[in-house]
């Protein structure tokens, strides 16, 4: 992938600048970012499972998840990141834009990320960044976040801890 140019943010998420995303983590700006949760209509979400060649968190399920490029709004991101990443469109909907810090052996990366859920029944198409996909309840989701935390990324464990009761209240149908 060509290095791409990123808005780097402050720590109220205004753009103070522009850098290459390969240098995110030797310079230690924040920038933007995205993480989707994906349904289908019958409630189950999917995590997807990192490729081996991935810088951060190889071999670990996350979300659907992606860098804003310099100039990209939240919701544009994730529509591209979806499409990209396993080939589907859907209804989009933000819950929560967060700051957050997530380690990993590579360093500290620091963002604010736009937290979507899509619903989609469409067959996914993986690229190259995911090996495959598992399906999940959302109570059984939240279950095996608990009892097997390694198995996922530390940016998907963080992020569920956040919206993770906003996705309960979707799927009983209060936030409409």
């Amino acid at each position: 992938m060509a290095d791409e140019l990123v808005d780097v943010v402050d720590e109220k998420n205004n753009v103070i600048g522009q850098d290459l995303r390969s240098k995110k983590l030797e310079n230690g700006y924040i920038s933007r970012n995205i993480s989707v949760f994906v349904r289908d209509t019958l409630g189950n979400y999917f995590t997807f499972k990192r490729a081996p060649h991935k810088k951060a968190a190889p071999n670990q399920y996350d979300s659907l998840c992606g860098h804003l490029v310099a100039g990209e709004d939240y919701p544009a991101c994730a529509r591209r990141e979806i499409l990209e990443e396993v080939g589907v469109v859907g209804e989009l909907r933000l819950l929560d834009i967060i700051y957050q810090e997530v380690p990993d052996h590579n360093g500290v990366w620091r963002f604010h990320t736009g937290i979507f859920v899509v619903t989609t029944d469409e067959p996914f198409k993986l690229n190259d960044e995911h090996t495959g996909f598992e399906k999940h309840t959302l109570s059984d989701l939240a279950c095996d976040l608990r009892a097997n935390p390694e198995k996922y990324t530390s940016g998907l464990r963080n992020e569920y801890r956040v919206v993770g009761g906003m996705l309960e209240k979707f799927e009983k149908g209060w936030m409409s």
